[in-house]
């Protein structure tokens, strides 16, 4: 029996490994609910899920085929465009979770079997910017000064180790192995199953200034952090991070929309330059999943993700 006003969707979330998967799926959640209400305020509270929960099939089925109609037709502020296809997905994929979970709960007899997600067009362009471009970014970051130190170590993890900024931000400071030179990393899909990568001397110099500014913060504290505003000295957001991103490539006068995610392109695609194409060693620095398990075992022995972000060091 539920007991209080938070019960389904914290149970919900309780099944979720990864806090960035709690905090995403809260957020879609809560996105769905501010629709059904049309209220811009309104929070996912257990009165208002048990509400939705209780509708009829075909009622359910057309309030969330209309959100569907919604999300397809929002207007992207980050690239100018509508929402993607795997955000879509993302956040019907969270309805359909609190769904599941409420008919194991019998609290429901909804069903969204026949809404089917949006085709996801893989990316056209994986080029990202050239070396010479990322360089131009990395020149304008001003070393003298906290904000200065902490860009350049963003920039340098995302170019050296090609991370996602979901695995930028979620590193705290005792992520960072000085005496082995590498960073621990909690990946797309990993939980809080840690994965240790190789850091080149040049991004592990540029780690160790940062903390030194910032007086050799606790092993606990995020790694990179908010340095203006109300966010002071916490840990940064994924958005606060594109923004950064952006602003960087904007200053630098790179005409394509540079993100995050465009800067993992092109550390890959650069990657593969200095490698003869070598895909067995890219792997080891992408993680992409192509490959079993056993030829990771035999990448991880051989060292290729750290030749290839030594590699990638002498590019900049």
């Amino acid at each position: 029996m539920v007991q209080d006003e938070e019960d389904i969707l914290d149970e919900l979330l309780m099944d979720k490994r990864s806090e960035t998967t709690k905090r995403e799926y809260r957020k879609d959640l809560r996105d769905f609910f501010q629709f059904a209400t049309s209220n811009p305020d309104t929070e996912p509270t257990n009165a208002l899920i048990k509400e939705f929960l209780q509708l009829p099939q075909a009622k359910a089925f057309s309030l969330v085929l209309r959100y569907k109609h919604n999300l397809k037709t929002r207007p992207n502020k980050q690239t100018g465009g509508t929402l993607a296809e795997a955000t879509i997905n993302r956040r019907l994929a969270a309805l359909r979770s609190l769904i599941q979970y409420a008919r194991r709960r019998n609290l429901t007899e909804i069903t969204l079997q026949d809404i089917e997600n949006e085709r996801v067009i893989p990316y056209r362009d994986t080029s990202g910017i050239s070396p010479a471009q990322f360089e131009q970014m990395m020149a304008i970051a001003n070393p003298d000064t906290l904000k200065g130190k902490r860009d350049l170590v963003i920039l340098r993890l995302f170019w050296t180790l090609a991370l996602r900024r979901g695995e930028i931000v979620t590193c705290d400071v005792g992520d960072v192995d000085v005496a082995n030179k590498r960073l621990r990393i909690y990946g797309k899909g990993y939980g809080r199953q840690d994965i240790w990568m190789a850091l080149g001397q040049g991004t592990l110099t540029s780690i160790q200034e940062y903390l030194a500014a910032r007086n050799h913060p606790k092993p606990t504290e995020p790694l990179v952090v908010g340095t203006k505003g109300l966010n002071i000295g916490g840990r940064m957001s994924g958005d606060g991070l594109y923004k950064l991103i952006r602003r960087y490539a904007n200053l630098a006068g790179i005409e394509k929309i540079v993100s995050p995610h465009r800067l993992r392109h092109a550390s890959i695609t650069a990657a593969l330059d200095v490698t003869g194409g070598n895909l067995r060693e890219v792997q080891r620095l992408s993680r992409h999943t192509n490959f079993n398990a056993l030829e990771r075992y035999d990448d991880n022995r051989q060292g290729h993700q750290e030749n290839v972000t030594n590699l990638l060091e002498d590019l900049i």
